[in-house]
């Protein structure tokens, strides 16, 4: 969201998140990066309606929506979103015509499923395993059909399928200082996972939110597109890796920290690699991290100048 702000279009940033103290820390920490932090509690409809006249109001004002927030695990009602926000995000898309609207709904490369290492692109097959990846992507149809509407009133819809995230904080270096227990599983070290670093997830998403919307067949639908870096690699590999930086570094690093080991959840995580051709060529979106190795030196430094001694 700093990157949002930072953006000369963005004269004000609205975020949401789970619950008020989350909501008062974002908005204490963020420095004036968001005009104002609303909680959003997709589990609740009594709760939420309180809450809602404001933020609908945002929506309907707004240029760029972007939805982070995960598909409900039960019900009919599968996008919250959607559910609750329809018309005011349709409002939105016929607000000033002449004025570039879009959105991006932020799903998963967990609806492809397993296909045992292959590579994988916005046409593969999906053939989702978990019941949340099954959820993500029947929340990607109902963007898709709500596509065919805001494009008609010239609002750009793209649906981003993100790797697995790390960074500040959210990476396995953050998990070798902190000793983390790790269960030992045969051969799951050895499965292909592709990685996308938050800071490409958002210059991807400033990106793509100023490109022109698709057309197809003469009717407007979303696009998608696989969020991703340019090297797919195992846990063992990527946790050697961190483990040799660290120690370069001069942090103190346990034995087993370069060991083959993977959590219970890599155990049974399905194998893919996947591509990134369309948002590097056709979107022309440049990665500050095209691997594991530069994203992991980059939090590295960021340790370094935090903590110079």
């Amino acid at each position: 969201m700093r990157a949002l702000h930072a953006d000369a279009s963005f004269a004000s940033v609205f975020g949401t998140c789970r619950d008020e103290t989350k909501a008062r820390q974002l908005s204490e920490a963020s420095a004036g990066t968001y005009t104002k932090v609303f909680v959003f509690d997709s589990s609740s409809q009594e709760t939420q309606a309180a809450r809602d006249l404001e933020l609908d109001a945002i929506v309907r004002d707004a240029d760029l929506i972007v939805s982070a927030v995960p598909p409900l695990l039960d019900g009919l009602d599968v996008d919250p979103v959607i559910s609750r926000y329809r018309d005011a995000i349709f409002d939105c898309a016929c607000r000033s015509p002449s004025k570039r609207k879009c959105v991006v709904y932020l799903s998963s490369t967990s609806v492809y499923g397993d296909h045992d290492g292959a590579w994988v692109d916005e046409s593969s097959e999906t053939r989702p395993i978990s019941r949340k990846a099954k959820r993500r992507l029947a929340a990607e149809a109902m963007w898709m059909s709500e596509a065919a509407k805001l494009g008609s009133a010239g609002c750009s819809v793209f649906i981003l399928r993100l790797a697995g995230i790390y960074g500040p904080g959210r990476n396995i270096i953050a998990s070798i200082l902190s000793g983390r227990t790790f269960g030992t599983s045969e051969g799951s070290q050895d499965k292909p996972v592709s990685r996308i670093h938050v800071d490409d997830i958002v210059q991807s998403v400033l990106r793509i939110s100023t490109a022109p919307m698709n057309s197809h067949d003469g009717s407007t639908v979303a696009t998608i597109i696989n969020v991703a870096d340019d090297e797919p690699a195992t846990t063992a590999s990527v946790r050697a890796y961190a483990a040799n930086l660290l120690q370069s570094a001069g942090f103190e690093v346990g034995t087993d920290s370069k060991s083959a080991w993977t959590s219970t959840r890599d155990a049974t995580r399905e194998s893919k690699r996947v591509l990134n051709s369309r948002l590097c060529s056709d979107y022309s979106v440049k990665l500050k991290y095209a691997t594991f190795r530069e994203g992991l030196a980059h939090v590295v430094q960021n340790m370094q100048r935090a903590d110079p001694s």
